[in-house]
């Protein structure tokens, strides 16, 4: 089978997985303040919070809405409840469903976007208080100390009637939705009892979409290892080493109902091998070999993001390789390899590739790096090809 026939088999299949929908009654509230019932797809944190994607019953097809289109949407009985906000996201102000937790004199809402959670409390006077909490990323105890200090200053304005929620605020390791909606609501029932009972809206249901994709980008070097079999039993093996380019493009599939660590892989990689080795003195052949061609391969796997929702996190990766053998140009490789016999020999490898790199967030993308091992054998045409690579790449 051909890399094309492969890649479009995938392509095809993904696109199927990914028009799966996750379906919820619910409904929509548009900026004239109608309320339109139907099924709202319901899926992963940063979707949910960047596009409504909605069909009334009137209509046969799921529509997309943005921020600016509605003013929120929500999951039927009293489920998850999204509104249109306008909030800074690490200092820059952006627009987004913000997901409403608590509604009272303070009031709460949460965002979340790729593996940070982001909450927001306003007043009556609409002042605004934002806490980042990325999970416990900092392994010494000044430094925890630190951060803590940093999440009661950002809302110590908000709290000001009361030391003892400061002090509560001060000693968690860890800042969540349940924890702050109950420090809220304690606040509000005390220091503001006129305002009658703060309403607590329902926290993000654990499901999601199906299936998350992103495409991947990638480009580096590569080291090939080449051994070339001689026609004749009189001759020994020949070992050509050389630099090649590389660029890939591919998708990193995830699946949140199933782990947030695993990461299905497909990429389709190019590179240029070629290679030279200097004749050995001994040798009565003295000429300089030299092999070049070029690699289509197509890599189908795995990898496993250890720490997925901090910053940085380290990452192995493997799978099988299938590589395609095109236009290979030779000069002096007589007895080993011909040209002439490329043709009615063409040969597709598939063997494995292995790697370990680390993944670094960049506001809403990612960047990798990763070192790679990949086999390749073409049999029939007696060549043997190992290929180290450095790949730098990013997650759109």
């Amino acid at each position: 089978m051909k890399i094309s026939s492969v890649v479009l088999c995938f392509i095809i299949g993904l696109g199927g997985a990914y028009g799966q929908t996750n379906p919820k009654h619910g409904y929509i509230i548009t900026n004239e303040n109608d309320t339109i019932t139907g099924i709202i797809d319901y899926r992963t944190d940063t979707k949910n919070a960047n596009l409504c994607v909605f069909k009334s019953a009137e209509d046969d097809v799921f529509k997309a809405y943005g921020p600016q289109d509605i003013k929120g949407y929500r999951i039927k009985d009293n489920g998850v409840f999204y509104v249109t906000k306008t909030f800074p996201v690490d200092g820059v102000e952006s627009t987004f469903f913000a997901e409403f937790l608590l509604r009272g004199n303070v009031s709460l809402y949460h965002y979340r976007r790729f593996g940070t959670d982001y909450f927001y409390l306003t007043d009556q006077k609409g002042k605004v208080a934002a806490l980042r909490e990325t999970g416990i990323l900092y392994a010494g105890r000044v430094e925890q100390l630190a951060a803590q200090r940093q999440k009661v200053r950002e809302v110590s304005h908000m709290f000001q009637n009361s030391q003892e929620t400061l002090q509560k605020l001060w000693t968690t390791p860890k800042i969540t939705s349940d924890f702050l909606i109950q420090l809220i609501k304690e606040y509000n029932q005390k220091f503001f009892p006129e305002a009658g009972p703060s309403e607590v809206f329902s926290v993000r249901e654990h499901t999601s979409s199906v299936i998350e994709a992103r495409l991947r980008i990638e480009a580096g070097i590569g080291i090939n290892e080449m051994t070339i079999w001689p026609y004749s039993d009189n001759q020994l093996p020949l070992n050509i080493t050389g630099m090649s380019p590389i660029i890939g493009i591919g998708t990193d599939v995830r699946l949140p109902r199933f782990s947030k660590n695993l990461i299905l892989q497909a990429t389709v990689y190019y590179s240029y091998c070629k290679g030279s080795k200097e004749p050995d003195k001994s040798a009565v052949y003295k000429h300089r070999h030299e092999l070049q061609f070029h690699d289509v391969g197509l890599q189908v796997g795995a990898a496993y993001s250890f720490f997925s929702e901090k910053r940085v996190s380290p990452v192995i990766r493997g799978g099988t390789s299938l590589n395609y053998f095109i236009g290979p140009k030779t000069k002096n490789m007589k007895g080993y390899y011909n040209v002439a016999r490329y043709d009615t020999n063409k040969t597709v490898s598939i063997r494995y590739y292995a790697g370990l790199g680390a993944e670094v967030k960049m506001g809403h993308h990612k960047a990798s790096l990763t070192g790679n091992f990949v086999m390749r054998n073409y049999g029939t045409l007696g060549i043997r090809a190992k290929m180290w690579t450095m790949n730098l790449g990013f997650i759109l």
